[in-house]
């Protein structure tokens, strides 16, 4: 049943690897990738004329790529201007990416487009925005302005791609670039979210871990972030206000569920310190989501603060694992468990596996992070080379760190748990008979005082002519007679709650039902089970005296005085027996 119970608890693992092979196989051999496109999918970068009146920027004739604009915001728009191809495509549209700002589209004069001009209205935040804009039939050689209004301080200061082709196929295009993100981002999500039932579940009912939960947690905050960032809840959903909000939440609680998680899993971690970090995370996300929900300010401009805040607690945290990882080396021969991972272990690779997983995804966010502020500040087009592919990767390696590291912990855990049953098995067995000795018998009676709903009852046993057997054959086959009565007495109470020896010749049985039907049954199989016995051996004759006495529908009844009443019903029945041998 134990072993069964600890396979149980790791069954959730089959699913998820599961999942993660199949979308694997999905995402990099899929017909929906692999279909060529049967119109082509041209991005319009050459030809434009772009005004930025926030810095007054002007270009004619110049790429997109190298349209140095300047920081586009304050309310001023910036202009866009470009002659589409004189090929027609069937269901053509102009397809591009816009960050806080609203969009209106102009074919020669003529507005064919508008989005967000009422959430500029109200002074919301824009929200990162897939503009799709329809072409009509006569638009081959056309000229397209596109007019950009920002409702930020800041922005964006370049441009992303703007596509020109076939709708179906520049979606398909659009996703190609994105198979990694999607893959990781769902994985993470799947698996934050089955880790957290199974955890919730295990806390709950098993003393599990509550690590796990916060655990699970990061993964799913890391899975949303890549996902949202990456724009693929666009696309799925008409939702980009909600969506963009959800990216910002996610990102801004990434860092207190790596708090949380290392506080909850990491002895080294709790310390006055780190409690004030997390207590700072928190703060910082009340006080953003406040902000923007009363659009006082909104909570895009709070990313410089995380920036800072991420970097500086990435820091911390890996001078400090680098600490643990020290002091694992010096202390791993102590006596004194080192919590590190899910579970208090001694063990060094499953402890180096969790913090080097921590680390490296610190490492990456750090990278990310700065490459961030350098394209955004010293860069030209920082919004086309926007990426996360550090995070991403680094993401994927902490996931699996935790994974990996409750993989070798609970293979530690079944050897020290076998080891805790073997000993305990040890101090509350008897030997000669297998069965509970007095002290595990005292202690079940002991647990009878708590609420029974259904009662209990307790039947005392005694083996008779135990000492006759002993003086004249010898206590070998006195043994051997107490062997042969605990054998009977398994076959025929194997459904008791508790089979024990009390000491010599006295056994005891409980059931955690009080019902005397119950226990008169209990004692004509045994009956039964002895004469079957008897029959098959002639050394010597088994019989006993049994007495029992029960606690009904859970009435506070003092279990030891429930006891003492089935062994003197016992005696009576011994006076009995001994009285018909003294008359034969």
């Amino acid at each position: 049943m134990d072993n069964y119970e600890f396979s149980l608890k790791r069954l959730w693992l089959i699913p998820i690897l599961m999942f993660f092979i199949i979308m694997l196989l999905v995402a990099f051999d899929s017909p929906f990738f692999n279909t060529k496109n049967q119109y082509g999918v041209q991005e319009l970068v050459d030809g434009w004329d772009v005004v930025n009146e926030n810095t007054g920027a002007s270009f004619k004739n110049i790429a997109l790529t190298k349209a140095d604009i300047g920081i586009a915001g304050n309310y001023k728009p910036v202009t866009m201007n470009c002659t589409l191809p004189s090929k027609r495509i069937p269901s053509g549209a102009l397809i591009f990416r816009t960050y806080y700002c609203s969009v209106e589209v102009y074919l020669d004069g003529e507005l064919i487009y508008t989005y967000a001009k009422d959430i500029l209205e109200k002074g919301h935040m824009c929200p990162k925005h897939y503009n799709v804009v329809p072409l009509p039939d006569n638009y081959p050689g056309k000229e397209v302005t596109i007019v950009l209004m920002p409702n930020e301080v800041y922005s964006f200061s370049g441009f992303a791609p703007i596509y020109y082709g076939n709708v179906e196929e520049t979606y398909r295009t659009i996703f190609e670039s994105k198979r990694l993100p999607l893959l990781i981002g769902t994985f993470l999500c799947i698996f934050g979210l089955a880790m957290f039932i199974t955890s919730l579940y295990l806390f709950v009912y098993h003393n599990g871990n509550i690590a796990l939960i916060f655990a699970a947690n990061i993964s799913f905050d890391i899975g949303t972030y890549i996902l949202s960032f990456n724009d693929l809840y666009l696309f799925i959903a008409d939702a980009d206000e909600f969506y963009t909000f959800i990216e910002y939440i996610a990102l801004f609680c990434i860092p207190l569920s790596i708090i949380v998680f290392l506080i909850a899993s990491n002895s080294y971690f709790r310390n006055w310190v780190f409690y004030l970090v997390a207590v700072l995370d928190v703060l910082i996300i009340a006080y953003t989501v406040t902000m923007h929900l009363l659009n006082i300010d909104h909570i895009c401009n709070y990313l410089s603060i995380l920036h800072f805040v991420g970097i500086s607690e990435a820091v911390l945290f890996i001078v400090r694992l680098i600490m643990s990882i020290v002091s694992i080396n010096k202390k791993k021969d102590d006596e004194e468990d080192i919590v590190l991972g899910v579970v208090q272990s001694k063990s060094t690779i499953s402890s180096l596996v969790f913090l080097i997983g921590v680390i490296i995804f610190l490492i990456c966010v750090i990278v990310d992070i700065s490459l961030y502020i350098i394209r955004r500040d010293f860069g030209t087009n920082f919004e086309r080379h926007s990426n996360i592919n550090f995070f991403i990767i680094g993401s994927l390696c902490f996931v699996l760190s935790i994974l990996l590291n409750y993989f070798f912990l609970s293979i530690e855990h079944i050897s020290v748990e076998n080891s805790a049953k073997h000993l305990k098995g040890l101090a509350y067995t008897d030997d000669l008979t297998g069965l509970s000795n007095r002290a595990r018998c005292e202690l079940e009676i002991a647990s009878l005082g708590k609420k029974n709903r259904e009662g209990f009852s307790i039947i005392s046993i005694d083996v008779d002519k135990l000492k006759t057997v002993n003086d004249t054959m010898g206590h070998q086959m006195g043994d051997k007679l107490l062997k042969v009565f605990s054998d009977a007495l398994k076959e025929a109470l194997n459904d008791a709650d508790l089979l024990g020896r009390m000491g010599g010749d006295e056994f005891i049985a409980i059931y955690k039902k009080g019902s005397e039907s119950l226990c008169r049954s209990a004692m004509k199989r045994l009956v039964e089970e002895v004469d079957r016995c008897n029959s098959k051996q002639t050394e010597f004759e088994l019989s006993f005296s049994y007495g029992y006495a029960t606690c009904k529908n859970g009435r506070n009844k003092n279990p030891r005085n429930v006891y003492m009443e089935a062994d003197k019903k016992m005696y009576e029945m011994k006076k009995i027996h001994h009285k018909e041998r003294e008359s034969l």
